[in-house]
């Protein structure tokens, strides 16, 4: 995993919910880079958490499920995901722990592909006609 992420200013993970001893070491991720997990904390530990400005869709239900045993001992969310869109972006790494609001997810992706067109980033891939 650590050649996928290292030095990448955007990183989205997508493991399978629940695995274990699959967190990624924060030493391999830039120190200003934009985590995106899809799978919870199989990829962002509360180590990783720790080392960023971690917001959440929804504080409330992720307090909620952050202290399971998946989640380890796993920080609080310091804002809600939304409160950063309008805002200059927080210095030092970001984790974006949102936990399933789709419509939170579109507004998210929204700005992480107009933040990656205005910077000449990214790669568009052809998926084939739906």
């Amino acid at each position: 995993m650590r050649e996928a992420v290292e030095g990448r200013p955007v990183v989205v993970t997508g493991l399978s919910i629940g695995l274990t001893d699959t967190w990624l070491d924060p030493s391999w991720l830039d120190p200003e880079a934009l985590v995106l997990p899809l799978d919870y904390a199989s990829s962002v530990g509360p180590d990783l958490a720790r080392t960023a400005v971690l917001v959440a869709d929804h504080v409330p239900q992720f307090e909620a499920v952050r202290t399971g045993p998946a989640w380890g001992d796993y920080p609080a969310a310091s804002a809600w995901t939304g409160d950063l869109l309008d805002a200059p972006r927080p210095r030092g790494r970001v984790v974006c722990q949102n936990l399933g609001n789709g419509l939170s997810d579109l507004v998210v992706a929204a700005a992480v592909v107009d933040a990656a067109e205005g910077q000449g980033a990214g790669h568009l891939l052809d998926t084939g006609s739906a």
